[in-house]
């Protein structure tokens, strides 16, 4: 079941969900403009040095193991990709 936000929908591009999580409709946007899809990719684990600014919710893949790393609570966390 979903619940309707039209101005957070506007915005992020998605559906709230009853949950409180997102659906998004495909397309990731940053800084104000359309990125479909793309994860930064690096050889090994990333690191907060990685980024300018690190902040949750960024995700990069390790392309030497196929682990795909998110970071949440400070913290890098990952799982292994098929």
């Amino acid at each position: 079941m979903t619940v309707s936000h039209a101005a957070e929908d506007a915005v992020l591009g998605g559906e709230r969900m009853s949950d409180g999580l997102w659906t998004h409709r495909g397309k990731l946007v940053v800084r104000g403009g359309p990125l479909e899809g793309a994860i930064r990719t690096k050889v090994g684990a990333p690191v907060d040095a990685d980024f300018t600014v690190p902040v949750d919710g960024l995700m990069m893949l390790d392309t030497s193991t196929l682990r795909l790393y998110v970071r949440s609570g400070g913290l890098w966390k990952s799982v292994v990709l098929a």
